[in-house]
């Protein structure tokens, strides 16, 4: 075996144990927070909502975060798991979702919108109509 051969063989295995040192202790990181990192399903936040609503119906939408950022994700994953329900936003429909970060806002959401709790879920999510609606 010559020298450069030699040489390239060394820096290969120099190389792969290298690149385990680093792959193995990240591997077994990676586990770890699998485990014990697990989300919530995002029906299971709307689902007392969902019960209460029939598959055709389309909604108004607020929240006490703004439009985008946070705000928006939260509107995502409403409509997602109300599916094939229909959100807008605003409360220009008889029945509204509030969908909200803090559920202690919840008063002061429907006095800003003139609208009443109708169901109620103590995660922040609450199905609200308009006062005065048949």
């Amino acid at each position: 075996m010559s020298r450069p051969q030699f040489d390239s063989i060394i820096r290969l295995l120099f190389l792969v144990t290298a690149m385990l040192g680093v792959a193995l202790p990240l591997a077994d990181a990676v586990k770890r927070v699998g485990k014990t990192a697990t989300a919530a399903p995002i029906d299971a936040r709307y689902s007392a909502v969902a019960s209460a609503l029939p598959p055709q119906a389309t909604l108004g939408y607020v929240s006490d975060l703004p439009d985008r950022g946070p705000g928006l994700g939260l509107f995502l994953q409403a409509q997602y798991a109300l599916a094939p329900r229909i959100l807008l936003e605003g409360d220009s429909h008889r029945l509204t979702l509030a969908n909200l970060q803090d559920p202690a806002k919840l008063a002061a959401v429907c006095a800003a919108n003139g609208l009443a709790p109708v169901k109620v879920d103590p995660d922040g999510v609450a199905l609200l109509e308009k006062k005065g609606a048949p």
